[in-house]
């Protein structure tokens, strides 16, 4: 499964996030640094809890464990608790969220970077107020007071045209056009992938050699992928999670497949599992590591055990010794005492007898 959602989730996930639009902000938390949690009252529904995980984005149940509040959370939560939502949108198509914010005041935004190094960033009126990083790239800058500036892609498949596809496998190097469907064109694997399905194009092709039919197919398959009415699932091989999908992809239709109420949800059950899977290898391998430790303690202790029953057995066998002579060894001290032994050694203070 992807390791963080595309552009195009993104879009798809926007959809279904127009039901937050006119809830109202209950609570923020802010369980990891490039993590937020919205809790937010939607009128006629009740609450849902919105979960950014930094790669990810969906709404859960479950409130993740948290310490007590970092200083952007209590930042984020005197200026948005209670805030009403006023819009949800995506940002270009870029990996970005944005949620805009009617406040007494005015009006702020709340921006979700998902591509790395991930960031969560509160501007009003184009300037930034705060975010979880501060950081600083050779086109913008990520601080207080510092106008927003969101990396721009190179390709808005939302607005893509014959000429453009055109342009772009002309001047493309990539090895293949899958790749540079992913990487070009912005659509990441799975999308690419789905795109050379539907447009009947063979993947190891070179960009330069796809012909004017076969652009135009392109064409069609970008514009029915964003027209695409969702229909999440999860698909499955050996019975592990294999992939989330929003809707049916002819690469998946010969795995088993199930289909779930929205395309957060997709995420949210997928997730919680694998977090769960997470959670229990990782206390599997801390008792694993004690139970490792605690088997070097008893074999050092019994090698100890072993090494003091030979010294034992050994002092044994002097004491008994010195015992069935213990007069002559008596005698010898005696004569010791007076200096009168000739192999007595004062210096190292040692007596040889022979017995």
């Amino acid at each position: 499964m992807r390791k963080e959602i595309s552009a195009l989730d993104l879009y798809y996930i926007v959809q279904e996030l127009q039901e937050i639009v006119s809830g109202k902000i209950d609570r923020i938390f802010h369980p990891g640094e490039k993590e937020l949690l919205l809790q937010v009252h939607i009128p006629n529904k009740g609450k849902k809890m919105l979960y950014f995980t930094g790669s990810f984005l969906y709404f859960t149940n479950n409130k993740p464990e948290m310490d007590k509040p970092s200083g952007f959370c209590s930042f984020l939560r005197k200026r948005l608790e209670n805030a009403r939502i006023k819009e949800v949108k995506q940002i270009g198509f870029e990996r970005i969220l944005e949620i805009v914010f009617s406040l007494k005041e005015g009006e702020m935004s709340l921006i979700f970077e998902f591509m790395p190094p991930r960031n969560i960033i509160l501007v009003e009126k184009g300037n930034i107020l705060s975010a979880a990083e501060y950081r600083e790239f050779s086109d913008r800058v990520i601080k207080p007071n510092e106008i927003y500036k969101s990396p721009t892609s190179k390709v808005n498949i939302f607005e893509i045209t014959l000429n453009r596809i055109e342009e772009i496998l002309e001047k493309s190097d990539r090895e293949s056009i899958v790749k540079c469907l992913a990487m070009e064109f912005g659509l990441g694997g799975m999308y690419s992938e789905e795109v050379i399905f539907l447009s009947g194009i063979e993947k190891d092709k070179k960009p330069i050699e796809i012909n004017e039919m076969q652009k135009e197919n392109l064409l069609k398959a970008i514009v029915e992928l964003k027209n695409k009415k969702i229909d999440p699932k999860i698909v499955y091989e050996n019975s592990k999670v294999k992939e989330v999908i929003p809707f049916f992809m002819k690469r998946y239709e010969e795995f088993e497949t199930k289909s779930v109420e929205s395309y957060s949800e997709v995420f949210r059950i997928v997730l919680d599992e694998l977090r769960e899977q997470i959670a229990e290898g990782e206390l599997t391998k801390k008792y694993e590591e004690k139970i490792e430790k605690k088997k070097k303690i008893l074999e050092e202790q019994q090698r100890r055990m072993i090494d003091l029953e030979l010294e034992m057995e050994e002092n044994s066998k002097k004491g008994n010794f010195i015992y069935e002579n213990y007069q002559k060894v008596k005698e010898t001290l005696e004569v010791a005492k007076k200096g009168e032994l000739k192999d007595m050694n004062k210096k190292e203070k040692s007596v040889v007898v022979e017995l």
